[in-house]
C-alpha cells in the first residue's frame, strides 16, 4: 500500500511543476532578413557592462570601430541592452572583447539577442556586410547627386 501512495504522490506533484522554457529562437532566417530588421550592425569593443536590477538586464557599452548599418553617436559609443543570461536569450559579453553586433528595436534603446547573428567572430558574415555597406553608400551618393540640383533649383525659384 505505501508504494501506491508514493506513486500517486509523485504523479500528483508532477502536475504542479511549471514548464520552464529557455531561449527559443525562430527558425533560421536569411542574413538579408536579419539585416533588414536590424537597427544597427557594427564591430565594436565592450568598454562597460552595467547590471540593471529593475529590468533584469545588462546594459553594454561598445566603442564602435566599424559601422555597417545604423546611426552611431559622434563619440562612437553605443549602449545596448541584453537579457541577463542565455536562458533568456541574453548574450554573455566581457569588457575588452571585440564583437560583431546586430541590434534590434528602437535606435535609442537597442537590444542584443542570442537570436541574432551577433558573434564574437568579427570576420563572420564580413563579405556580406561589406557588400551591403558599399551598396548603401553608393545609394546615398546617387540620391545626393539627384536631390542636390533639385534643392538648388527650389532655393533659386
Amino acid at each position: 500500500m505505501p508504494r501506491h501512495i508514493l506513486f500517486i504522490f509523485i504523479l500528483f506533484s508532477q502536475s504542479f511543476i511549471a514548464s520552464v522554457d529557455g531561449c527559443s529562437c525562430f527558425a533560421e532566417i536569411s542574413l538579408q532578413k536579419y539585416l533588414a530588421e536590424a537597427t544597427h550592425v557594427f564591430i565594436g569593443t565592450v568598454t562597460h557592462i552595467e547590471f540593471v536590477q529593475e529590468q533584469l538586464e545588462h546594459r553594454i557599452t561598445f566603442q564602435v570601430e566599424k559601422v555597417f548599418k545604423g546611426v552611431i553617436p559622434s563619440d562612437r559609443r553605443l549602449i545596448a541592452k541584453t537579457a541577463l543570461d542565455s536562458a533568456s536569450c541574453g548574450v554573455s559579453m566581457r569588457v575588452g572583447e571585440k564583437w560583431q553586433v546586430w541590434t534590434y528595436g528602437e535606435s535609442d534603446n537597442p537590444s542584443v539577442s542570442l537570436c541574432s547573428p551577433t558573434t564574437k567572430d568579427t570576420s563572420q558574415n564580413i563579405n556580406f556586410l561589406n557588400r551591403y555597406a558599399s551598396s548603401a553608400s553608393s545609394c546615398r551618393q546617387i540620391i545626393a547627386i539627384l536631390i542636390l540640383p533639385i534643392l538648388v533649383l527650389i532655393n533659386y525659384a
